[in-house]
């Protein structure tokens, strides 16, 4: 075939991961070490236990383990002892503890892209990583932990898993949050092994390889911001950590643009920079007063010095002026806790149930101080929203927050997550430190934000965080008078203007509706490009166009209450341009089937909202929803040969979901 071209889609994991070396600070492979010694910087520190069992162990002394291949080289750091004639790990010697450090190791942060030399005590953020493999008891039910594995700079604990979290005979890549650091200050590591009592201890213990302290990438701590008023000033902050910040008259900030979409019209992001204030960057959203009402997407992009950037989609949606919003709200779950025993409900951490309210605390001391950090999760049991799909939901609750006062930091965080059919949790409410204790019962709103049009259940979850070990005799977080609360408002279809079409190429978008009261119908005038038909039931606009042309026709929507809106649209269908071009709906028809490794077309990925899409490429495995195989994996998805004659150039365009590591 003359002209003729090929897309290859190519899916590949190995076992390490490519970074800039500009970007890392301090590393430490183990590799140097003589086993059983640690030697400078690391250092085995005696207390509590004079029997520390840290040491660097070779791979092949734990020949009896059958352990997958180390992250790099053939050693790690390791606490517990090796039986030389079984090839077998433990620290079965009685209570046994102890902590492995490197001390005061220099944050040299790296020249940036112009050859640049930053002065000492130039603010910036830094990311610890390392690779673990762990085998310790398992006992979830127990309300004490055993086993206690943990990693802290300076002394605050950024990663823990006890008895209370399952083993994995597998490397997993730790990371910790950005942490704030002047250059050439110096930071303390600290990996500590409690095993607390002596019981159950014939296990292998903990492994740690790779150790990294590199330059944070640029992490967005604000999810949702509120609704705004016409003719009430508006002013909110996105919260961003991370990078090497950039400097003009002694202030530091990332650069903040707007790089999709359009804020409210009169507000503005102030300076168009998100300023170092503490350890955060903080952007600030306001205007003197929103000019007229509406629902406005947008997205953000911070860029810091070194270029590092990162994007966060958010909504404002703008109230009319009258006192009184025109929105309804309609109760679907409540929860007064008075029920003994709380059913449905699942608690982590130290949640539990008086018998008239949810509390976060110890019951015994009245308190959450454990010694350390603790954090856990009071979740709901799923709410059907099966009818709601494009309405808005909030949650309303009763609180009582008595935690610490301390303006300038974010500690003893208390949030409110949605996950809508078992995907991601979206935060849409926090507090901490830094708005300080509610000593009195008040009533809070968390959204509200929008159900996924094919939704069929959500769960609400209440999480608390310590962040640190430190001040928290406390009485926490008390909890009562649950409702989730769907936001119907007045019935309008949203969404942008119609993509262009072409002549003989498959055509689809999902009209959507929000407000009155769900399931929706659809309907269109005759109007319709011929070849295109809009379902009744799912909003949807789908087929094949037949001629060229400029199209206006009127779009109708009807709630199950009988109130009906309509909006005119308009489509441009023009020649055919396209190569090439696949929505996966029909198989793999277009592809070569040969060296697929784990693609395959399917309509369901575990945590992946694939509402709307119908069938898409998938390099994973549907069942577990990730491409873990125990071993490499890569593949090919290739297409069969198109004709490109005629046509002096072009471009691909595709739709992705990706997470990897």
């Amino acid at each position: 075939m003359r002209g003729g071209f090929r897309l290859i889609f190519w899916g590949i994991v190995v076992l390490f991961v490519l970074e800039a070396p500009s970007q890392v600070i301090w590393k430490e492979t183990f590799e140097g070490m003589i086993p059983p010694d640690v030697t400078v910087p690391w250092k085995r520190d005696p207390w509590p236990d004079p029997a520390n069992l840290w040491r660097t162990v070779s791979s092949a002394s734990l020949w009896g383990e059958n352990l997958p291949p180390f992250p790099s080289g053939s050693k790690a750091a390791y606490f517990g002892k090796v039986n030389t004639a079984t090839g077998k790990g433990s620290y079965d010697f009685g209570i046994v503890s102890g902590a492995l450090r490197a001390n005061a190791i220099s944050m040299i942060f790296p020249r940036l892209p112009d050859g640049t030399t930053l002065l000492s005590g130039y603010p910036g953020f830094v990311q610890v990583s390392f690779w673990i493999l762990r085998e310790v008891e398992y006992y979830p039910g127990y309300s004490l932990e055993y086993d206690v594995t943990q990693a802290s700079i300076n002394g605050t604990v950024f990663w823990k898993r006890s008895s209370k979290d399952k083993s994995q005979r597998l490397w997993q890549q730790v990371f910790s949050e950005p942490y704030y650091v002047a250059n050439n200050q110096t930071i303390d590591l600290e990996f500590f092994f409690h095993s607390v009592d002596n019981y159950s201890n014939n296990f292998l213990g903990w492994l740690i390889d790779d150790v990294e302290v590199r330059v944070a990438g640029l992490v967005v701590d604000t999810h949702v911001l509120p609704p705004a008023r016409v003719g009430q000033p508006y002013s909110e902050i996105v919260n961003v950590r991370g990078g090497i910040p950039k400097e003009e008259n002694g202030d530091y900030y990332l650069d903040v643009r707007v790089v999709r979409g359009n804020l409210p019209p009169r507000m503005v992001i102030e300076n168009n920079r998100a300023i170092l204030s503490g350890t955060v960057y903080v952007a600030i959203i306001s205007t003197a007063s929103p000019e007229a009402p509406g629902d406005y997407e947008f997205e953000l992009e911070f860029e810091d010095r070194l270029g590092q950037k990162v994007r966060k989609s958010y909504r404002i949606v703008v109230h009319p002026a009258e006192d009184v919003p025109d929105t309804g709200a309609q109760r679907i779950f409540y929860e007064d806790f008075n029920a003994f025993p709380l059913t449905g409900w699942t608690r982590t951490g130290l949640w539990r149930h008086t018998g008239s309210e949810a509390v976060y605390n110890n019951e015994a001391t009245g308190n959450y101080d454990t010694g350390r950090r603790t954090f856990g999760y009071l979740t709901s049991p799923e709410i059907d929203i099966s009818r709601y799909g494009g309405s808005d939901v909030e949650v309303g609750f009763d609180s009582r927050r008595d935690i610490e006062d301390y303006e300038s930091e974010k500690y003893d965080l208390t949030f409110v997550e949605i996950s809508f059919d078992g995907g991601a949790w979206v935060r849409v409410w926090e507090k901490s430190s830094a708005d300080g204790p509610d000593s009195d019962w008040i009533s809070e709103t968390a959204g509200p934000t929008t159900i996924p049009t094919a939704a069929r259940a959500m769960r609400v979850r209440f999480g608390f965080d310590s962040i640190d070990g430190l001040n928290n005799n406390y009485s926490g977080w008390w909890v009562d008078d649950v409702e989730v609360r769907v936001v119907t408002g007045a019935l309008k279809i949203i969404g942008a203007r119609l993509p262009p079409a072409e002549v003989g190429v498959h055509y689809r978008f999902q009209f959507q509706a929000r407000g009155g009261v769900p399931p929706y119908t659809w309907s269109a005038d005759s109007r319709l490009p011929q070849g295109l038909r809009l379902d009744r039931y799912t909003g949807e606009l789908t087929g094949v166009p037949a001629a060229e042309g400029e199209y206006t026709f009127t779009v109708k929507v009807e709630d199950s209450a009988g109130q009906n809106t309509t909006r005119e649209f308009a489509l441009e269908v023009g020649e055919k341009v396209t190569l090439f071009a696949d929505g996966f709906d029909n198989g793999l028809g277009n592809w070569i089937e040969e060296n697929l490794g784990l693609w395959h077309v399917t309509a369901t990925v575990p945590s992946v909202n694939l509402a709307g899409r119908g069938g898409v490429a998938y390099y994973g495995q549907d069942e577990t929803g990730n491409y873990v195989t125990g071993a490499r994996t890569f593949g090919y998805l290739t297409s069969n040969p198109f004709n490109t004659e005629g046509a002096p150039a072009f471009k691909v365009e595709f739709d992705y979901w990706r997470e990897v590591e």
